[in-house]
């Protein structure tokens, strides 16, 4: 999978937007981190995280507060039934 995203200062200290893609090229997922330059921000949830299906349907959604899961949203496909 390819990943995409802004690390500050050492490895893996994620900032901002982070989008992982599968090798078809569509999304995978779609995640937002506290978008800080402060490293005690880095790798902290927060914003909407979104899942994707190979086949670019969107599967759900996760929306964080500083790491804190506040709500879930899920999405049944059509072709599931």
């Amino acid at each position: 999978m390819a990943e995409e995203g802004f690390i500050i200062n050492s490895p893996w200290s994620q900032v901002g937007t982070w989008r992982r893609y599968y090798p078809n090229g569509k999304f995978a997922i779609e995640m937002n981190y506290k978008d800080s330059l402060n490293e005690i921000e880095a790798n902290v949830k927060h914003g909407r995280w979104s899942y994707w299906s190979d086949e670019g349907v969107l599967l759900k959604e996760e929306y964080y507060e500083n790491n804190e899961l506040i709500e879930v949203k899920e999405y049944v496909s059509k072709r599931n039934h």
